[in-house]
């Protein structure tokens, strides 16, 4: 019983790719009969601009990693060991899905039997976390989130067993604590469950933040080449004009707005920040770091 999922996922690693991969089959087996083409990004994060900037309304992906540091709730990340992701902003993709469509309305002939399949990537672009995340945490410092349970720290790290470490002292140890004293003074123990939910999200995440891809984008650079001026401007994909450490900056505010709904004062949003920020057990972090942290 135990051995089924992994008989069905084989190499895959987990079922998020495999049925992504089961569509593109379908689409494939169609394309004779059936005007289709394929957009595929890579890891979606926030939009950049439309409908609003650093808009979202979830925790799926980067947001929830960013949600999770701003929050004082995440502070240790495995990544490979170039500290690259592959992200691209919500409405570039959406765009890019537009501009695939029309040119598709566009071109009828499907007797070649080729199908489009459009990579959207920003590996010649790269989204470097390590230097990223400071733009991240200055966004941090001047609209802190009043609903921190921690100061605003995080680790980046491709060692495993180092990752883990960190994941016991900063994340479930924490929780322990926290949800003993919760229990002392009669109120509901939460924060356990909420460290599990954390765990199984970023574990998620951390095939694609370990690996390290190069994607073909050949196709969608053309499509954006074939753009008049004007197209170009209402609906942009073009991921290398992206600014990170910008775009990283609107990211923090649009969740804080957006996803967490923070309405905090921001006069006491900082006096707990600063409170924060003298916790006892902060020093003991530098007990177990890499050489790759953010204070």
């Amino acid at each position: 019983m135990f051995d089924v999922p992994h008989r069905i996922l084989q190499t895959k690693p987990n079922t998020y790719t495999l049925t992504k991969h089961l569509a593109e089959e379908l689409v494939n087996q169609r394309k004779s009969s059936v005007p289709v083409c394929i957009v595929r990004p890579s890891i979606v994060a926030g939009a950049l601009s439309d409908p609003i900037p650093g808009y979202v309304d979830n925790f799926n992906a980067i947001s929830g990693l960013l949600a999770g540091i701003m929050s004082g709730v995440v502070h240790t990340i495995l990544c490979n060991e170039d500290f690259m992701l592959d992200v691209v902003p919500l409405d570039y993709v959406v765009n890019l899905l537009l501009a695939a469509a029309c040119r598709l309305g566009k071109t009828s002939d499907r007797s070649s039997g080729e199908l489009q399949i459009y990579n959207h990537s920003s590996c010649e672009n790269p989204y470097v976390t390590t230097t990223v995340v400071t733009a991240g945490f200055d966004s941090f410092e001047k609209n802190p989130v009043g609903t921190m349970v921690w100061y605003p720290f995080v680790y980046f790290t491709h060692n495993r067993i180092l990752n883990r470490m960190q994941n016991f002292l900063f994340h479930y140890l924490p929780a322990c604590i926290l949800d003993a004293s919760a229990g002392l003074l009669g109120k509901k123990q939460v924060y356990k469950s909420l460290y599990q939910k954390l765990s199984r999200n970023v574990g998620a995440l951390q095939y694609f933040c370990t690996g390290k891809w190069k994607f073909r984008t050949d196709n969608t650079k053309k499509l954006y080449e074939s753009l008049s001026m004007a197209d170009r401007k209402t609906f942009p994909f073009n991921v290398l004009a992206i600014d990170w450490d910008q775009y990283v900056f609107t990211q923090v505010d649009g969740i804080r707005k957006y996803a967490l709904k923070d309405r905090s004062d921001p006069k006491e949003s900082h006096r707990v920040l600063h409170r924060l920020a003298i916790f006892p057990l902060k020093p003991v972090i530098y007990l177990f770091m890499d050489g790759q942290g953010q204070p």
